[in-house]
């Protein structure tokens, strides 16, 4: 048209915007046009196609609006102001999760069947694998990482971590979820685990909620959650949040495995923070900042094998002050010996509390 104006053609039809200040004439803008191209989003459109299959410029004001409406800043357009975003952000919702279909094939191998779950870093979903050779299982999970930087580098970690445990443990019977693989699929890291079928929490609910599990149920479950701890333990490896929802068992309930190993830190590695692992499975000395070690992980199969007899939590402390009272409250206070262990520079001021408590019973 004008200096003043910017043709936009929307399947064939062609609309005008008033621009100020002017911008080049005879500038046209097409929708639903991939590659090179320009790609205009308005709102509610192309909703739900992926980015990769649009031009990275974006409009992103509805130009079917009853007045001109100026658009956003994407770069030096001779003062034509558009936005610009990232490939990933039509794939990820606003918190890094990665937005999955059913059906979706990732990375050419593996179609998505179902949905398995969200956690605090991941998406988990059942898939097939469309290349499973003969002896390689068909039905897998695969955990999808959050697009986020430090996630990533968590992620990285974890394979490392179910690397070693795997390797050492060829015949699987150590308990410990099977690594199959990982491969980045828009910019998410995904790893390939076996699928198993629901994890304790659920089978406390379905099975013993309130009441428990049969004693012999508990026992075998005992069994194989000592197995796989000194599994844990043979590899120097740490897998500081054991919990019924990071313990999976298979479609017969006789077998379970644990999982989840994003919070895993090798042996003689203490990081010193109050909330690693989940708080009601989390071990006195990491509330008190106490050096730990594989105890911490023996602590909280504790608290799930009474989980599992009784239906309760152990210790449902709202707090780490809680806790910790409930702690005292069934084995008494603290030993002295235990609080001294860091240096009195190093103690916190709840530390300092415990240390000056009379040794008496709550």
């Amino acid at each position: 048209k004008d200096a003043n104006s910017v043709t936009v053609i929307v399947n064939e039809k062609s609309y005008t915007l008033g621009m100020t200040p002017p911008i080049q004439p005879n500038i046209s803008i097409n929708l639903g046009i991939s590659g090179d191209q320009w790609t205009a989003c308005v709102s509610g459109f192309q909703e739900g196609i992926p980015k990769g299959d649009r031009s990275s410029v974006i409009l992103c004001d509805d130009i079917f609006g009853a007045s001109p409406i100026r658009v956003q800043k994407l770069g030096n357009l001779d003062g034509m102001h558009v936005r610009k975003n990232s490939l990933h952000d039509n794939w990820d919702d606003e918190h890094g999760y990665y937005k999955y279909h059913l059906g979706e094939v990732l990375d050419g191998h593996y179609r998505i069947t179902a949905g398995s779950g969200k956690g605090v870093f991941s998406t988990v979903v059942q898939a097939k694998d469309l290349k499973a050779g003969k002896n390689d299982p068909e039905e897998v999970a695969i955990k999808i990482i959050c697009n986020e930087k430090e996630r990533y580098k968590s992620g990285k970690r974890e394979v490392s971590v179910l690397e070693k445990l795997s390797s050492a443990d060829r015949e699987d019977k150590r308990h410990c979820v099977r690594f199959i693989s990982s491969f980045m699929y828009r910019d998410h890291l995904c790893l390939v685990l076996e699928s198993l079928h629901m994890n304790l929490r659920e089978v406390i609910k379905k099975f013993g909620r309130d009441i428990g599990l049969k004693l012999t149920a508990v026992r075998t479950y005992s069994k194989q959650l000592f197995i796989a701890l000194k599994h844990l333990k043979d590899c120097s490896i740490l897998h500081c949040d054991i919990k019924p929802d990071n313990i999976l068992v298979n479609g017969s309930r006789n077998l379970l495995k644990l999982c989840d190993f994003g919070s895993a830190l090798p042996a003689g590695i203490n990081v010193i923070t109050p909330v690693l692992v989940s708080r009601f499975y989390r071990a006195p000395e990491i509330i008190l900042g106490l050096p730990y070690d594989h105890s911490l992980d023996m602590w909280s199969v504790g608290c799930c094998l009474y989980e599992l007899y009784t239906g309760k939590i152990l210790f449902p402390g709202g707090t780490n002050n809680g806790m910790l009272w409930l702690h005292m409250e069934l084995k008494g206070p603290f030993p002295k010996k235990m609080l001294r262990k860091r240096e009195p520079s190093q103690l916190n001021t709840l530390t300092r509390t415990l240390i000056s408590m009379p040794l008496m019973r709550i």
